[in-house]
């Protein structure tokens, strides 16, 4: 059984270095997970094949539900909002709406599956200030950076202010310390109003980024990012590129609510609304797909179409219309949890609620044996692949663990791995012939060569791993690969 080695926080590990290598650089730092749904993380195919999967729904949603009438989220509990793990409590940022008045309102949990909400006294509502409302400006998306050396901007968000033309569009930003109190930087109107609906302040690597919602003729719906690599810049002179677009590539589709990043250390693994186009808006249809990049500006499905979560069955709560928050996603021991909203009105979003999804840890998608590529063979199937070569920063305490799952000694299911040189030789005592068959499942399983997991008698800081896969007659009986690690993950990690 795997020990979790517990921490109180690591949303600051994305930030700390820049994300993956960059486009032209091929190296990836063991520092960070390989997550084998990112097919740019494997160099030599043999004989395996990406399969991308769907998170779970939580059997006991909703988790947060709408108030009592009266209250004021008695209409909408909206996740266009945050989800953050801080010093042992999960934190979550949603937008309240009531018959009086929308508002952001603040809520806690000490699993991430049982939440309150808080009486703050902050925001008077309905002659008291008995109740979980804010006061922040805009949208109930939040970063938090732990690191600012000023702790009264230790929490970030973008601000959009209404245009002349009434549209919301991007304008400034505010700060807090703690999350829930707020003070905006004032700024004249901009120059130049840019569209931006559901906006979500993010760091990539050194660079600022807001992503959100902006419309074209031709495609709709499209997400757009603005960077800079200076804060303090009005956000409306910052950079804009559009970087992700639907009809144009699949016709009757179009990318709702921006993409959503959760910025992982090596990979950005990027949330957005497949809103399937309707004349009419409360007819409109969502599901949640899938991107993928390594700079935060240039996206690509793993698969086309991905999706990692579906509205539900039809008279189910979220069977219309699911939207995504940022982050939403929270790795939680052997899970990773993913919040979302959802409502059965359509677009017009009445009685949106907030629900929980998982996947196993990291398991956005896995390499398995492509049995087509092996039909010829009697059986055992096998398979296998070589990474991009892997940069090691301490030999003495690094191991590779793998996120396994579909092996079994007595089925003769398994997984071996053989280290090879930043030449792509195989390094003595790691070869395959060295190599122990790994047939226990689990998040982070070690690989070893005679019973020894260590490391230390490699003498290059630069690696390849050579995974080699074996067993079942079907694709379905193929051993799994969802992740390869590098250092024991934290049980909770963002």
């Amino acid at each position: 059984m795997m020990k979790w080695r517990t921490v109180a926080a690591l949303i600051t590990l994305a930030l700390a270095c820049p994300t993956a290598q960059g486009k032209d650089n091929k190296v990836h730092d063991s520092r960070w997970p390989l997550l084998l749904v990112d097919s740019t993380g494997i160099a030599k195919n043999e004989g395996v094949s990406l399969t991308v999967c769907e998170a779970t729904r939580y059997p006991d949603n909703p988790v947060v539900r709408l108030g009592r009438p009266g209250s004021p989220d008695a209409i909408r509990c909206h996740f266009d909002g945050s989800v953050y793990y801080i010093d042992g409590t999960f934190r979550m940022w949603y937008k309240a709406v009531s018959s009086a008045r929308h508002a952001n309102a603040y809520a806690e949990s000490k699993d991430g599956i049982h939440w309150t909400k808080p009486r703050l006294g902050l925001v008077d509502f309905g002659g008291n200030k008995q109740n979980n409302l804010i006061p922040m400006a805009g949208g109930a998306i939040v970063f938090h950076d732990p690191d600012d050396k000023d702790p009264s901007r230790r929490f970030k968000k973008a601000v959009v202010k209404p245009s002349p033309q009434g549209i919301g569009s991007l304008w400034s930003l505010a700060f807090s310390p703690d999350g829930l109190r707020w003070k905006t930087v004032q700024r004249p109107d901009p120059i130049l109003w840019h569209k931006a609906e559901s906006d979500v302040l993010t760091r990539i690597g050194g660079e600022w980024f807001i992503y959100a919602q902006g419309t074209t003729k031709q495609t709709g719906r499209i997400a757009v990012a603005f960077h800079s690599n200076n804060i303090n810049t009005p956000p409306s002179e910052w950079k804009k590129e559009v970087v992700w677009t639907m009809r144009d590539k699949y016709g009757v589709y179009q990318a709702h609510h921006g993409i959503k990043p959760w910025v992982r250390g090596g990979l950005i693994i990027g949330v957005y609304g497949i809103l399937h186009d309707r004349h009419e808006l409360r007819d409109a249809t969502i599901d949640l797909g899938m991107l993928l990049s390594h700079d935060g500006i240039h996206w690509r499905e793993p698969w086309p179409l991905a999706t990692i979560l579906r509205r539900g069955q039809e008279g189910a709560w979220d069977s219309m219309f699911i939207l995504q928050g940022a982050p939403c996603f929270v790795n939680v021991r052997d899970k990773t949890y993913l919040y979302y909203g959802g409502t059965d009105t359509g677009n017009m979003g009445d009685f949106v609620q907030i629900g929980l999804a998982t996947l196993r840890r990291d398991g956005f998608g896995y390499v398995g044996i492509d049995i087509g590529w092996t039909f010829s063979q009697p059986g055992p199937r096998t398979g296998g692949f070589t990474t991009v070569p892997i940069r090691l920063h301490d030999r003495t305490k690094e191991r590779v663990l793998l996120n396994v799952d579909n092996l079994s000694k007595e089925k003769e299911q398994f997984v071996k791995v053989e280290l090879l040189d930043d030449k792509g030789s195989p390094i003595p005592g790691y070869t395959l012939a060295d190599a122990d068959p790994l047939t226990d499942n689990g998040i982070a399983v070690p690989a070893t060569w005679h019973g020894d997991s260590s490391l230390a008698k490699v003498q290059s800081d630069v690696i390849r791993l050579r995974v080699h896969l074996q067993g079942g007659q079907y694709r379905r009986e193929s051993p799994k690969v969802y992740a390869i690690y590098f250092s024991e993950p934290p049980e909770i990690e963002q």
